[in-house]
């Protein structure tokens, strides 16, 4: 069974998880390593999207972006991903490299379907 554990034998599906935090219309989560920072994209990283999409190997390895994102495509991107998080069927998260603190790639949950989800990255 997926999910999170929330005390001695007790787990939420990740589905429910996702639904729950977003009825009580909290913020996505932020998760921490000590390398890492898992965090929901803002138009900041617009940017560094754009200039990643454009390493041609990185753009290869995916289905969902297109080599050398024309202008603005990244926003438009960025805006539609809280959509995923609202409706309790998609996380999406920038990741984050603590030493630099810089964008290296993303990292998702789509189709959350109970315990099934779809998992996508992408580091570039």
């Amino acid at each position: 069974m997926y999910g999170l554990n929330i005390g001695p034998g007790q787990r939420i599906k990740t589905r429910h998880l996702v639904r729950a935090l977003c009825v009580a219309e909290m913020k996505q989560p932020i998760l921490t390593t000590d390398r890492l920072t898992l965090r929901s994209f803002s138009l900041d990283y617009a940017g560094a999207v754009q200039e990643l999409a454009g390493i041609y190997i990185v753009s290869k390895s995916t289905l969902n972006i297109p080599y050398k994102l024309e202008n603005g495509m990244a926003e438009e991107w960025i805006s539609k991903l809280r959509d995923g998080w609202k409706s309790g069927t998609g996380i999406v998260y920038a990741i984050i490299l603590n030493d630099i603190d810089k964008l290296i790639g993303a990292i998702s949950l789509h189709d959350i379907d109970g315990p099934r989800a779809e998992l996508g990255y992408w580091i570039g």
